[in-house]
């Protein structure tokens, strides 16, 4: 999660195993991005912008795993992903946790 003066940025990098796939690269690019101008920007407590930067990032990610999980009905089935951010992580067991919530738009 990067913030600007104009913008907050969801940066992805992304690395085959090299293992199964042989020597590569990471490769990384922008995955979301939101206008700061469209969100208040009244929060002063440092807490209170933390706390706001997390709600912005799992925003922006939720609308990415609908199409990245689509085929997977819960976190459980990702056993072999690894996820090196525990925030990360967090907001992928919230998209399970709201897809398997009766009436919910993730299914």
């Amino acid at each position: 999660f990067w913030v600007t003066k104009k913008e907050y940025f969801i940066i992805v990098r992304l690395k085959l195993d090299e293992s199964t796939c042989g020597e590569s690269e990471s490769a990384a690019d922008i995955l979301a991005l939101v206008q700061r101008d469209f969100l208040p920007n009244n929060v002063t407590d440092i807490e209170e912008r933390l706390q706001r930067y997390r709600i912005i990032s799992r925003e922006m990610l939720l609308c990415h795993f609908e199409s990245l999980f689509k085929y997977y009905e819960s976190i459980e089935e990702l056993n072999e992903w690894s996820f090196e951010d525990d925030a990360l992580y967090a907001f992928v067991q919230d998209y399970f946790d709201l897809k398997n919530k009766p009436n919910s738009k993730t299914k």
